[in-house]
């Protein structure tokens, strides 16, 4: 039907032609429009009064483009119940022909007759409710339709991750493949969108069945496997997307994605497991900085904060759901996650608009009334192989180590280093270098590193990042005009230190900085 502007408003009518007479004012009209829709319909049918499809009443549906300034800016709906059924209004209209004592109609597809008779049915004006669909869910959560070309694949759709999928379906954001291995347990109801009525089914499937029926066009697809697996609907899905949600609660999931190469960005997403806290790791569009990378610098922000980092990691007691020993479920209020989710889903769509990496951090205390937020710079990554191990490293954990170098000027110092070994991988990530020990001995030429408070000070960093932080070898500074080449002293302490982290099967790290350099020495 034409489009029109916006004209004076007018009575509703009463009957097809007074319909038909309002349409041609606004430069429209009903017919021949509503003639070749009946015979259209009728001359796909089988034209009997019997059938089915045909009923005593008929419901007119007309949609009129409305327009501003040139360009239509919607579609008004109406609804008309008449008395009539199809076969009636085309023979009122000459659209069908009936021989006179048959029962049977068939369409007038000549058009050699016309008839006025159609104009005296009586209309009963209805309320066209139009279900919700992608691009009127976008206007209605205020969303740009330049912000929704989001093609993504949710890795984990557990308690986080199903209130993720949940609230970007309802908004109408992004296209999703939906990738879990689990299936919905009792206990989830608790924290989980899943009803009892879904308990046993796959996570994924449970969350593709509940998204696409929120309205008739939302195409989410369900991969049942872990994010990590080999398999070709997985490659598929990655290929397709433009970026990876980890909502997952492992740690190995972001650490083999950051190995990967061809695949899109990786955000990482969780909540704390005391549910006070709520994190963002996000690797930049361009992948220089990989995820693996942004997390050790994560945790060497969590071990500095003065506010929020002391508790942060630090879990409650978790409940048995189970007989296993491993069967054991942090308790978490569905309220935090709820509040937490809805924060997440609206930050998650704030990074993906931009190029950066991003650490963001939130914190709340248990009454949900105060929040604080923190952004924690990403500072770039270096790497060198050391035999069958890769170490890598930041700028930011270069600076602490120069800055405590500075302090402690003319004389030598250093202390402990901290960092995340992944075995299966053979990644080392130093995070942080302790200072000295107050026991420890230097002057301009040497330096030895004291015990006191030491193993108290380790094992704080170590509850203190979920047991991710660890100690993983020394570090000492060389004095002004030296190079940071390991001296014959440290050469010796280097192979003390291997011979003891080899029975844990880990190699022991000696980091030496001085005015312009860093160097990292291990035994392979």
């Amino acid at each position: 039907m034409p489009a029109f502007e916006n004209r004076p408003v007018s009575s509703a009518p009463t009957t097809l032609g007074e319909l038909h007479a309002q349409l041609v004012a606004n430069g429209s009209a009903l017919m021949p429009a509503l003639s070749e829709a009946i015979v259209a319909f009728c001359d796909n049918k089988d034209g009997n009064d019997t059938s089915p499809l045909i009923t005593d009443e008929t419901l007119l549906i007309v949609a009129i483009p409305r327009m501003r300034d040139g360009n239509i800016e919607r579609h008004d709906v109406l609804g008309f119940l008449l008395l009539q059924s199809i076969h009636d209004i085309g023979l009122g209209c000459g659209a069908l022909l009936k021989a006179p004592g048959d029962t049977e109609v068939y369409p007038d597809t000549f058009g050699q007759q016309e008839k006025d008779d159609w104009q005296s049915f009586i209309l009963c004006p209805v309320e066209v409710k139009l279900e919700l669909d992608q691009p009127r869910a976008r206007q209605l959560s205020d969303l740009d339709e330049t912000e929704c070309d989001v093609k993504g694949v949710l890795a984990g759709v557990g308690s986080l991750g199903s209130i993720l999928a949940n609230i970007w379906s309802r908004i109408g954001w992004g296209t999703w493949t939906y990738v879990d291995e689990d299936i919905l347990q009792p206990h989830n109801i608790a924290k989980h969108l899943g009803l009892n009525l879904h308990i046993g089914q796959p996570k994924s499937l449970l969350m593709q069945h509940l998204t696409n029926n929120t309205y008739l066009d939302h195409q989410s697809r369900a991969i049942v496997a872990d994010v990590t697996a080999e398999s070709d609907h997985l490659t598929d899905a990655i290929e397709q997307a433009n970026v990876i949600i980890n909502a997952t609660t492992t740690v190995y999931v972001p650490r083999e994605l950051s190995l990967r190469d061809n695949i899109p960005r990786v955000i990482s997403t969780f909540i704390t497991p005391n549910s006070q806290g709520a994190v963002i790791l996000a690797e930049d569009r361009t992948r220089g900085c990989r995820l693996a990378n942004i997390e050790a610098q994560y945790y060497r922000a969590e071990l500095t904060s003065d506010d929020w980092g002391e508790t942060h990691l630090i879990p409650p007691e978790g409940k048995r759901v189970g007989a296993g020993c491993m069967d054991i479920s942090n308790v978490i209020s569905y309220e935090n996650l709820s509040f937490f989710g809805a924060l997440l889903a609206k930050q998650l769509r704030v990074t993906t608009t931009s190029e950066h990496s991003r650490i963001a951090v939130w914190h709340t205390n248990s009454q949900l009334n105060q929040l604080s937020h923190t952004e924690v710079d990403v500072m770039p990554a270096h790497s060198v192989e050391l035999g069958d191990w890769k170490v890598h490293w930041d700028d930011g954990f270069t600076d602490t180590l120069r800055t405590i170098r500075r302090a402690a000027l003319p004389n030598e110092t250093g202390g402990v280093l901290l960092g995340i070994v992944d075995t299966a991988s053979r990644h080392i990530h130093l995070v942080l270098g302790l200072q000295a020990p107050q026991d420890s001995d230097s002057s301009p030429s040497y330096f030895y590193r004291g015990f006191e408070g030491l193993k108290e000070a380790i094992d704080a960093c170590q509850r203190r990042t979920g047991n991710m932080v660890a100690y993983i070898g020394e570090w000492h500074s060389h004095p002004e005009a030296h190079s940071a080449i390991p001296s014959a002293d440290d050469a010796k302490l280097i192979h003390t230190l291997t011979e003891k982290m080899q029975m844990d099967g880990l190699p022991a790290l000696m980091v030496i900085v001085s005015d312009s350099e860093l160097t990292i020495t291990t035994i392979v």
